[in-house]
Parts: C-alpha cells; sequence; structure tokens
C-alpha cells in the first residue's frame, strides 16, 4: 500500500468550524494489485518487498507505524533495474519500490486559509510568482465533476536514491492542495464558519487523484 496523508488539521478551529474544533487530519491510502501488472513489473515487486526471497512479509501495525513515523524500511532498496521495470507499468509501485512506506505527499486545505489564499486559482498564481513548479497533468487545476473540490499540487522534485546498485535521482515527495467548496445547502453560511464536515464537500475524486499522482513523474 501506498501512504498519503491529505488536509492535516490545525486544531484551533480558525477558518474551519471555529469554537476550537479539533478536525483529524483524512488519510488517502492506494493498494496496488499487483496481479493486474504485467510478470516482468510483478515479479520485480515481488523480489523488491520479499527482500529478493520471494517472501513477502507480513507488517504488523506496530511495525507499519514506525515505518510511516521514523522513515524505517520493511525492505531493502531495489535495483535501479527493478525499479524502471516496475515504473513502466506502475507509477504508485515504483514510487514505494524506492520510497517504502514514507510520505508520498501532504495536502493543504485551502479553505482553511487566509482570505487572500483560500481560493485555489488565487494560491495557485501566488504560488506560481514565487516560482513554486505546479504539475500540469490534467491541468494545473483538477476540479471535480460538481465543481466543489478543487485540487492542485506542486510537481516533485527529484530526490538521491541509494538504489543497491547506485545512487540516481527519481521523483520524491509533493505537496496537494485542496479546496473544498460549499455543499449547495449551505452556500449562505458565511466563510469561516462552516463546519468542515457538514457544510463543504467531502470525499475524493478518483480521476483527480490519479492525476495528482503524475506530480511524481519526472518532467520532460
Amino acid at each position: 500500500t501506498i501512504q498519503e496523508s491529505n488536509e492535516a488539521g490545525n486544531g484551533n478551529g480558525n477558518g474551519n468550524g471555529g469554537g476550537g474544533t479539533l478536525y483529524y487530519p483524512r488519510i488517502f491510502v492506494s493498494e496496488l494489485n499487483v496481479s493486474a501488472l504485467p510478470p516482468q513489473a510483478a515479479e520485480a515487486l515481488v523480489r523488491v518487498v520479499s527482500g529478493g526471497s520471494g517472501q513477502v512479509p507480513v507488517l504488523t501495525a506496530e511495525m507499519a507505524g514506525r515505518c510511516i513515523c521514523e522513515g524505517l524500511r520493511p525492505w531493502p532498496y531495489p535495483t535501479k533495474a527493478d525499479y524502471d521495470a516496475i515504473l513502466a507499468h506502475s507509477d504508485y509501485g515504483a514510487w514505494t519500490a524506492a520510497h517504502a512506506l514514507n510520505l508520498n505527499h501532504a495536502a493543504v486545505a485551502i479553505h482553511r486559509l487566509a482570505r487572500e489564499f483560500s481560493n485555489a486559482s488565487k494560491l495557485a498564481d501566488a504560488l506560481k510568482l514565487q516560482h513554486v513548479t505546479l504539475s500540469e497533468a490534467g491541468g494545473i487545476i483538477k476540479t471535480s465533476p460538481d465543481g466543489l473540490l478543487l485540487q492542485f499540487a506542486t510537481q516533485a522534485d527529484a530526490v538521491e536514491v541509494p538504489f543497491a546498485d547506485g545512487t540516481a535521482a527519481v521523483s520524491g515527495a509533493y505537496i496537494e492542495f485542496a479546496e473544498r467548496r460549499p455543499l449547495p445547502g449551505f452556500r449562505h453560511i458565511p466563510s469561516g464558519t462552516w463546519d468542515e464536515y457538514s457544510h463543504l464537500r467531502d470525499g475524493f475524486e478518483t480521476g483527480s487523484a490519479d492525476r495528482i499522482f503524475e506530480a511524481t513523474q519526472a518532467k520532460a
């Protein structure tokens, strides 16, 4: 699985319901169906997560938590050849092979920001003025069919990974930005006084999530 933290709450209630309400982070977890991969990619992935033994380990909840929070690796670094074999068919699989259970991305809740930045378009423009490179996959801003969830992301920087057969630069983590707009029955409520989980668009869009993850693809 790939762990993706989404929209961590600030816990002070400012701009997201008031009254000191504590909002817990949304956690987005992706599962890779290895059996759906072509044999070469599937074999490479199993080789990586099994450490070459062919026996995929079962992680306890405690160990998985330590891997995520402390940056521990549950399997050795792959060879670059295995990484490339997986990457040819799965961005998710390749990223996880290289970075294990490290944080793939964190998301900023745009609707909780100060008014001048509480709109996806305004924030994207402000970031571009600061020379922040944004992912252009599917257009910079990805909008849900109902128009109530707007998302965009930075382009992941390349990071050096010590592969088993030599160090190479591959895509690392990135930052996502998500604007959740009021549901039709709550548009009359003043901005900044919403109850986050009752008044605003909740959930995620599969299509948008796939395009957001393309932020990890190297730019040509």
